[in-house]
């Protein structure tokens, strides 16, 4: 039977942004320490988000990167050591921790501004990300139109001017 010491520290190494998928996603990658027992062949990691069944990866590393955590949910995470019976060791301490969650992974935009040559939109999102502009007539029931992709800059201001005969509309970004 593999021994409960040999996984009972679990630890997060890194973290990965991504934020180019949709829903903001975020990969986490844990390592633990080897078990000393000779006869251990793998690890099982269970993680999920409290009041779930745990999802379960089989592993024969004592290294995982999870892929696709949603950021702002907090996960648990613990893992046993088995051996060729299948024999599965106790689980090790459960860890959980929360996806970070920047608020400017969610482009914000402030009112329009008349200006000489139409109106400006101006907001704030994550540096350098590419976001789509949106609008709709009725924010009750919202029928979105992409207008045209812009990006922020390098400290992630965003500014887009409209001309001035530009219906009256709301507006929004979407990440691309």
């Amino acid at each position: 039977m593999p021994k409960q010491s040999a996984v009972n520290r679990i630890y997060l190494l890194f973290c990965s942004l991504f934020f180019l998928i949709p829903i903001l996603a975020e990969d986490v990658t844990l390592g633990w320490d080897p078990s000393a027992d000779a006869t251990v062949i793998g690890y099982k990691l269970y993680y999920g988000v409290q009041g779930t069944d745990p999802q379960i990866l089989t592993l024969s590393t004592n290294q995982v990167t999870v892929t696709n955590l949603v950021k702002g949910t907090s996960y648990f995470f613990y893992v046993t050591a088995f051996n060729a019976d299948g024999l599965e060791s106790a689980p090790s301490d459960t860890i959980e921790y929360t996806i970070p969650f920047d608020p400017l992974d969610s482009p914000i935009l402030s009112a329009p501004v008349l200006s000489g040559s139409g109106f400006m939109l101006s907001g704030f999102g994550a540096v350098w990300q590419e976001y789509m502009l949106q609008s709709t007539a009725d924010i009750a029931t919202p029928n979105w139109s992409d207008l045209f992709p812009v990006m922020s800059d390098d400290t992630g201001l965003i500014e887009v001017v409209l001309a001035p005969n530009e219906p009256r509309q709301f507006y929004r970004l979407i990440v691309q």
